[in-house]
């Protein structure tokens, strides 16, 4: 769903008529839902993939704050980031490296076939991961948290971060 296009003017219109005209403790959550079909119309499968990022970076942020020692403190932050980049190069590397993996083994006549996984890469997986690297960074540095899911899921599924351009 393109910016520019009817079918976001009237996803914008309606989500802007419930946002306003829901009770105000319920407005937080309307924005989520929102965002989460706007995330479905670009790709089913990117809903799942948010959802899980979310709740991953959700958790490690609280254990970041709960914690009170230093050593713990960045053995859970490393942990965050490297399961962060893990989901990252797992979605953008995993048929290079099996592509690689094949042809090492066919110079030696291993004659071996890892099969290529037909995966959609999330649009702009990039930017969501260092996104949420910016807000465990800041975990760490003792600035306060978000601890409402509702508001820390709107602020990194918002849709308006998925527009795509052009």
């Amino acid at each position: 769903m393109l910016f520019n296009s009817f079918h976001f003017f009237v996803f914008l219109a309606v989500s802007v008529l419930l946002y306003y005209g829901v009770n105000q403790k319920f407005r937080q959550p309307v924005l989520l839902a929102a965002s989460i079909y706007f995330i479905s119309m670009l790709s089913p499968n990117l809903v799942l993939f948010t959802i899980a990022f979310i709740v991953l970076n959700y958790f490690f942020g609280r254990a970041l704050e709960k914690q009170i020692d230093t050593k713990w403190r960045l053995k859970i932050f490393w942990l965050a980031i490297y399961a962060n980049i893990g989901i990252l190069a797992f979605y953008k590397y995993i048929n290079f490296l099996f592509e690689n993996i094949n042809s090492l083994l066919n110079l030696f006549s291993a004659n071996s076939n890892l099969p290529y996984l037909s995966l959609i890469v999330p649009v702009g997986i990039s930017y969501y991961t260092f996104r949420r690297w910016v807000i465990l960074s800041g975990s760490t540095g003792g600035l306060k948290r978000q601890r409402n899911f509702v508001n820390f899921a709107n602020y990194l599924a918002f849709f308006r971060s998925f527009l795509p351009v052009g």
